[in-house]
């Protein structure tokens, strides 16, 4: 036998308590191997941190492919392509030097680690003293 792979299964709901809400199952997402990259499921600690690091991570994002999908469905009706996304997977780096967060009113020396393609996609701040996660920033389009 081989290898099982995991697989991400949900549903979502646009609307609220709207009538016109839509509610629907997600696709069946695979989950890549390693240590995907899930907004949706923020790490609390990374280990590990050193300047100049780097690694490939694959993103995971079923909630973002859900949303892509309902409005490619919508748009389509009207004969729009909206652009389409940057795939593939995303290089994550640990800047050189260390960078100060505002902590609770303390500037805290973190690692920042960067999620690029072409372009900074993500930003994890990771207290230099223990590792512990204290922010994560998404930048879309500006």
């Amino acid at each position: 036998g081989g290898q099982l792979e995991a697989v991400f299964e949900g549903t979502y709901q646009f609307g609220g308590h709207s009538p016109q809400k839509l509610q629907r199952p997600i696709d069946p997402v695979p989950v890549p191997a390693g240590q995907p990259l899930n907004p949706l499921q923020p790490v609390n600690r990374i280990t590990g941190v050193r300047p100049g690091r780097r690694w490939v991570v694959h993103e995971s994002n079923p909630l973002s492919d859900a949303v892509a999908a309902v409005l490619l469905e919508q748009v389509g009706r009207v004969g729009v392509k909206p652009p389409e996304d940057k795939t593939g997977p995303l290089i994550g780096e640990v800047l050189a030097d260390q960078q100060k967060l505002d902590w609770h009113g303390q500037l805290v020396p973190c690692w920042v680690i960067e999620y690029r393609r072409d372009e900074p996609e993500v930003r994890t701040w990771v207290r230099a003293s223990d590792g512990k996660v204290l922010q994560q920033q998404a930048i879309r389009k500006g």
